[in-house]
Formats: C-alpha cells, sequence, structure tokens
C-alpha cells in the first residue's frame, strides 16, 4: 500500500517504532522447552524478507529482544539471520528431526496475520503483483476478484463478521453519518459538524 500511496506523488511520514508483536513460544511445555528447539526456529525466520512483505521494507529487524529505543538495549548483541542448516543441526541434537508446531495467531498488531500465514500460492502472488502494477480500474478490479475467489476456495482466513465501529456523541452534536469507510466520527471530517 505504501508504494501504491507514492507512486501517486503522495508523501508519506514513517516513523521508526519500538512497538513488538512477537511469536510467542510456551517454553514450559516440550519440545519448546529445550533452548535448542527455541533458537531453531528463531534461525528460521527471514526478517529482512517478513519486512518486506509486510512494510515494504520499512521498519527495524527486530532481534528477539524487546525495547530497541530503551537505552538499556544492548545493541552488541549479534544479529540473527536466517540459517536454516544450523536450525536443522540444532533441532537434530534436541531429537526433535522433523518436528511440527502449530502457529496460533490472531490480529493483535501491525502485520502479525500476516506475518503468521502459511499460506503461499504463485498464481495468487502473479495476480496481487498485476494488480499493483496495473492504473486500469477494470483490470484492477477483474485481478483483485480472481485473488479473492482463491482466498475463498483455497485461502486460509475465516471472516465471519466485520465489525461495527461505535461511537458515542451527545445530543447537541450535528452533522455526523456513517462512514462508508468504517471511519470514526463522520470519517473525522470535523468541518461537516456543529453543536446546536
Amino acid at each position: 500500500m505504501i508504494a501504491v500511496v507514492e507512486s501517486q506523488g503522495k508523501n508519506i511520514l514513517i516513523s521508526d517504532g519500538g512497538g513488538w508483536n512477537p511469536f510467542t513460544l510456551r517454553v514450559d511445555a516440550a519440545p519448546l522447552n529445550d533452548r535448542r528447539v527455541r533458537q531453531a526456529l528463531r534461525l528460521v525466520a527471514d526478517r529482512p524478507q517478513m519486512l518486506e512483505i509486510l512494510f515494504s521494507g520499512r521498519g527495524t529487524l527486530g532481534n528477539d529482544v524487546f525495547g530497541i529505543w530503551s537505552a538499556d538495549y544492548d545493541h552488541s548483541l549479534p544479529q540473527r539471520h536466517q540459517d536454516i542448516d544450523q536450525a536443522k543441526f540444532l533441532l537434530k541434537a534436541a531429537g526433535q528431526e522433523g518436528l511440527t508446531i502449530q502457529l496460533v495467531s490472531s490480529d493483535i498488531g501491525q502485520g502479525t496475520v500476516q506475518a503468521a500465514r502459511h499460506f503461499h500460492n504463485p498464481a495468487y502472488i502473479k495476480l496481487y503483483q498485476q494488480a499493483i502494477a496495473t492504473v486500469d480500474n477494470s483490470k484492477r478490479q477483474e485481478l483483485a476478484h480472481a485473488m479473492q475467489l482463491i482466498d475463498y476456495t483455497d485461502g486460509g482466513y475465516i471472516i465471519p463478521f466485520f465489525p461495527p465501529v461505535i461511537d458515542g456523541y451527545g445530543a447537541n452534536v450535528n452533522g455526523l453519518v456513517p462512514s462508508k469507510g468504517g471511519l470514526s466520527l463522520n470519517a473525522y471530517n470535523f468541518k461537516q459538524l456543529w453543536l446546536s
């Protein structure tokens, strides 16, 4: 989405954040109570790829320690990089070759659901790349519909509802109308509001 906005000549303000949305490992139960298994899982993550996919390369690489903007953060810790061979070695040493684990996630923060997805469909990716590259609205809609059909028949989402946005306002506030985009308070268009 960032690239689309920028391609239209618009400005975007991007600030490096210190928030964190971790994959939380159960360290109190096997097999994750073995630190070799946890280290192996940390070596599987392709961190730059995650930033690229989720935020168009924006953001700061994580290193499994929170508080990056704290004065006490230890920047001397070696940055972890994906190392599949070392991960396999650690799993074998822990007696966990061929380990399968269940990943459970929810939309608790920006990018968490996308980062946790295991759905991979080359046709879907090709359609997405075509859709973001086209300026023809009808062609883009056709591509989007093809992607939605893949999501509907083969995707990994269950979306039982789209929740309403519920605002409270005083009886003397006038001019509020439902937002088609789901934004609060007249889509924040306060110029159209008045008090009686």
